[in-house]
């Protein structure tokens, strides 16, 4: 629709271009073939803008997400580096907030990586998610299987009142996302984490 308004709208070429026709009063003929067909334009349908096109949203109705991933002591320098180097540009990159609170880590503890940002959940990107992930080969638990590549255990800390968030009724969120993802997921109580 928008490629006829375009060239029904313009019914006479520029004064003194030979690009679009050969006199002032010919119509433009032909000018479809010249733009492409992608399937009509992303503005056509309401919100399917790229998001440097969208119109400013409020910022207070950006909801906080967050993370906290649990981190051996001893992986921590790999997560932070040389004078924090690695982790600001995990934060630069990804646009989270990461902290990092080893106050109460001995050489066989494990400290709390909180990774958060306020986001807008309907964009496709999620900063904490990038972050995260960012993350994961760095905190996470490595063990190189019979396979090519390796594999990582993350551990994630969650609110016990959110749980069934996640588990969903009758085990149906949590058996979604280990079909979709092939993830192992256990769902370990305070008690059961042994440090």
């Amino acid at each position: 629709m928008s490629q006829h308004l375009l060239a029904s709208s313009l019914t006479q070429p520029y004064a003194g271009s030979s690009h679009l026709g050969s006199s002032s009063t010919a119509p433009v003929v032909g000018i479809t073939h010249v733009i492409p067909a992608f399937g009509g334009y992303k503005g056509d349908v309401a919100g399917d803008w790229p998001s440097v096109y969208q119109p400013r949203r409020d910022e207070s109705s950006a909801k906080e997400f967050c993370l906290r991933l649990l981190c051996a002591a001893v992986n921590v320098g790999g997560v932070i580096g040389k004078g924090g180097g690695i982790i600001k540009q995990i934060r630069q990159e990804s646009g989270a907030f990461i902290k990092v609170d080893s106050s109460n880590s001995g050489a066989e503890d494990y400290c709390i990586i909180t990774v958060s940002a306020k986001e807008f959940f309907e964009d496709p990107v999620s900063p904490t998610i990038d972050a995260a992930i960012r993350l994961q080969p760095r905190c996470s638990e490595k063990s190189d299987a019979e396979s090519a590549e390796p594999s990582y255990t993350t551990r994630l800390l969650m609110s016990t009142s959110r749980i069934g968030c996640l588990i969903g009724k009758g085990g149906s969120i949590i058996t979604e996302i280990r079909r979709t993802t092939r993830a192992s997921i256990r769902i370990l109580s305070k008690e059961m984490f042994q440090r």
